[in-house]
């Protein structure tokens, strides 16, 4: 994988026990399995295999900022600058670098961005229940059999698919939410804590899963004892050389700049500010110099979208942090990488007597960078979806990112790839 070109010069310690836990962690033994389909999408047969396949000679990082919760569209990225108050909300619109494409006013970093950007403004659902929805996005599935998906999650498809070839295959920044996590597929992921101490500790917002308190000589004496072990061990095959080529990779990537991705201590004042120094600007950074180091895929988790009452004055605060972040992320990354904004639904048109809105899955949004500009979709004065490119299935959310990334699911049988294809959403791409 490409990915940008960038140096650390700190070093993060890491104790034994955190890096034998992570190690171990990263180290499941098996290659991509095959794997259901996703349902709820027509066309597809459910008693199939499939796996996800490279497409192209290059395949992107993607960082996926969720906003958990429901996001208002019309808020952000779907203004209504024509339609009457009580539609249009409490917030204005500004001219982006796209002629004729306006976003919210609260959003004018991202504003000059959109030029990088793919913008669709007909995402579209049926569910609005948040961990319904959540599962539709992620999954492609509506069913609720249990409190954890039926159907597995894209993030986890491609982390099986990437961690036989790098040693963090897929991180999450965490957060208390609890409708993600259960799509998301926590249970898979490399998850990233704030840390308690950022108070105190400022270059250090979040912390690293490589852990703390390491030391080279101690580590690298107890790193050729493990070899003298090896050596005279009787154990063989190709697990056992698998497990130690997956060691020497998580060995190499404590020292170097994965962990110290985490160590913002050499990040100029001015960079922190340009991200924004909060809990969204400081995991975006940190995502971007973990993209820099070569993660391939990264989740950030952010909470607290979910406005039923009051959404005018709560936006003035959330939007102008959600800018920096992204804009900062998109900017930097360019076409390098694919950055998504998203959420599970949209809120109703109509501004409801506790000056918030409501759920709403029929029409939401989806930025995505990495596959140039475009926009698709569109609403009415009323906020439904309208014109010629209809609406996008949101359950095929997870395939369309893949594709973006240079990534398709395709069907297997019998151990040999078929020419069947997941679908995908063919105009990002026409």
């Amino acid at each position: 994988m490409k990915v940008l070109p960038h140096s650390f010069s700190d070093s993060i310690p890491v104790s034994r026990r955190n890096f034998l836990a992570t190690a171990a962690g990263l180290g499941a033994l098996s290659l991509v399995a095959p794997e259901e389909l996703f349902a709820q999408i027509e066309g597809v047969n459910l008693a199939a295999n499939y796996r996800i396949v490279p497409v192209g000679t290059r395949q992107k990082p993607v960082v996926i900022f969720w906003l958990e919760g429901g996001a208002s569209h019309i808020d952000t990225f779907n203004t209504l600058p024509d339609a009457p108050v009580e539609y249009r909300g409490p917030h204005g619109s500004i001219q982006t670098s796209v002629p004729g494409l306006r976003i919210s006013e609260h959003l004018p970093l991202m504003a000059r961005q959109m030029h990088r950007v793919a913008l669709l403004k007909n995402v579209h659902h049926t569910q609005g229940d948040h961990r319904l929805a959540t599962n539709r996005m992620f999954t492609g599935s509506d069913d609720e059999r249990s409190s954890v998906p039926v159907h597995t999650p894209f993030t986890v498809r491609l982390k099986k698919h990437l961690e036989g070839t790098n040693v963090a295959p897929y991180v999450a920044f965490k957060s208390d939410g609890v409708y993600l996590w259960p799509a998301l597929g926590s249970s898979e992921a490399l998850t990233v804590d704030r840390n308690a101490d950022a108070a105190t500790s400022p270059t250090m917002p979040y912390r690293s899963p490589f852990g703390q308190g390491f030391d080279v000589a101690r580590h690298n004496g107890r790193t050729g004892l493990l070899g003298q072990l090896n050596r005279t061990s009787s154990l063989s095959g190709p697990q056992v050389e698998r497990w130690d080529t997956l060691t020497e990779r998580a060995n190499a990537a404590l020292r170097g700049d994965l962990s110290r991705a985490f160590d913002l201590t050499s990040v100029p004042q001015v960079q922190r500010d340009r991200y924004g120094n909060t809990n969204l600007g400081n995991s975006a950074l940190v995502a971007r110099r973990l993209v820099a180091a070569g993660a391939p895929f990264i989740v950030i988790n952010n909470l607290g979208w979910d406005h039923h009452g009051q959404i005018g004055n709560e936006l003035r605060t959330r939007l102008p942090e959600l800018d920096k972040a992204t804009s900062s992320i998109t900017q930097d990354l360019g076409n390098n990488a694919v950055v998504v904004i998203a959420s599970e639904f949209g809120r109703t048109p109509l501004v409801n007597g506790s000056a918030g809105r409501d759920h709403w899955p029929r029409s939401n949004f989806m930025v995505i960078s990495g596959i140039g500009q475009k926009v698709i979709g569109a609403l009415d004065n009323t906020g439904n979806i309208t014109g010629k490119d209809g609406s996008f299935n949101a359950a095929l959310m997870g395939p369309t990112i893949l594709r973006a990334a240079g990534y398709e699911i395709v069907e297997e049988r019998s151990g040999v790839l078929t020419t069947n294809k997941m679908p995908y959403y063919q105009p990002l791409f026409d």
